[in-house]
Formats: structure tokens, sequence, C-alpha cells
């Protein structure tokens, strides 16, 4: 977000030349990302951009019309965000996608000060709140690791309980593998068993026609 809202300023080319050149390649990185995120009609707007700042702010003041009912909107969402068939994967890309956006209009506020832990505090309290957001929208088969991860002390990450729940998520699907192997060589074997006790069936009641065919009457 640096770049895009200005914190990342550009360094001199003269006195900062390797400073610059990574700024420019990182500044090109980001045109080329926002030219193959709008729509056709935009990417104009975005080639001839000399700096994704300028870009950040063209389309905000030509889309935003006011923070607020985006803002509401975003929240509304996460708040509604639920994993249903989704993989976990595509879950939590789908969530982080508003959480990123929601920081584009509301930054995490930050501390400077160096006489408190208020800083600390409500960035753990922002963490938390992410956390629990995460939890909350997975599916109820998930309640057991999901009630590890409230257990554990120090509270981990997001990054650390959707490393747990993708974890849990592979063991699963192993397991459900396994599970229908089990089923189909079942399957298999029951196949084979009627198969040859069909077989025994039919010579039997050949033998007992060829008996009648034999003996007179």
């Amino acid at each position: 977000l640096g770049f895009i809202d200005g914190r990342f300023v550009r360094p001199s080319k003269t006195s900062e030349p390797e400073e610059y050149n990574l700024w420019e390649r990182a500044n090109h990185m980001l045109i080329a990302w926002f030219s193959h995120s709008v729509s056709s009609n935009l990417i104009p707007n975005v080639l001839f951009a000399p700096t994704s700042q300028i870009i950040w702010e063209d389309f905000r003041a030509r889309f935003s019309q006011g923070n607020l009912p985006r803002i509401f909107e975003i929240k509304q969402s996460i708040a509604s965000h639920i994993q249903g068939a989704m993989t976990v994967a595509s879950y939590f890309t789908k969530l982080r996608g508003y959480w990123d956006e929601l920081d584009s209009y509301r930054p995490p506020s930050q501390c400077n000060c160096c006489q408190c832990d208020r800083g600390k505090e409500r960035e753990k309290f922002h963490v938390e709140d992410r956390l629990m957001q995460f939890l909350m929208g997975l599916n109820e088969s998930y309640k057991t690791v999901r009630g590890q991860i409230f257990l554990m002390k120090p509270v981990p990450n997001i990054r650390e309980a959707y490393n747990m729940v993708t974890q849990e998520e592979k063991q699963r699907e192993i397991g459900s593998i396994n599970e229908n192997f089990s089923v189909a060589a079942a399957i298999r074997s029951s196949r084979g068993s009627l198969r040859i006790q069909n077989l025994f069936t039919m010579k039997n009641y050949i033998v007992i026609i060829a008996k009648r065919i034999v003996t007179p009457l």
C-alpha cells in the first residue's frame, strides 16, 4: 500500500540510483497488475499513468462517490461471508480481498507514542478480530480445529490458523480417498464372490439336468 498511498516516495535518480531502479521496478509491477485487474475500457488510463499512486487516486475519485457506503458494503460482506462449498483456500482468498479493500479505506491506526503500549494492544485486537472473522465463516465440520485454535497460548495469527485449517482439510481428503478405495475393493470382492456363487449354482443345475437325461423314468 505504500506505493499507492504515497508513503514510498520515488528516490532521486542521481543521488540514489539503486533505490530509484528498485522503486521503478516495483511501480511498473503495480501498473501491470492494475492493467490486468480492470475492464478493457479503463486500460488506457492505466498504461499511460506515470505512477501507481496516480492510478489509484484516479480510480478512487471516479468510483468511490463517498467511502462510507462502500465501507458498509465491505463490512456486510465480511459478516455474511461463509465457506459453504468452497475450499478453505478459496474462502480465505475472498475474505482476504475484503480485508485488503477495507484497509485501503481505513488503514489500521498506528500509535507512534513511545510511552504506552496502546499501539501493540490495538494491533493485537485487530489481529484477533480478523482471526475470529476467518473462523466464524468456516463450516461446522471444522469446529474441532477451531476450538483448538482458541485454546492456543499465545493466540495464533491469521497465517498460522489458516495453515492449521488447511492441514485438517488435506487430512480429510486423504481419508476420503482411502475410504473410497476400501469401498471399491469391497464391491469388487463381493462381485467376485457372487460370480463364483453363480458359477457353482449353474454347475449344479447342469449336473442335475444331465442326470435326469441319463436316468430313465
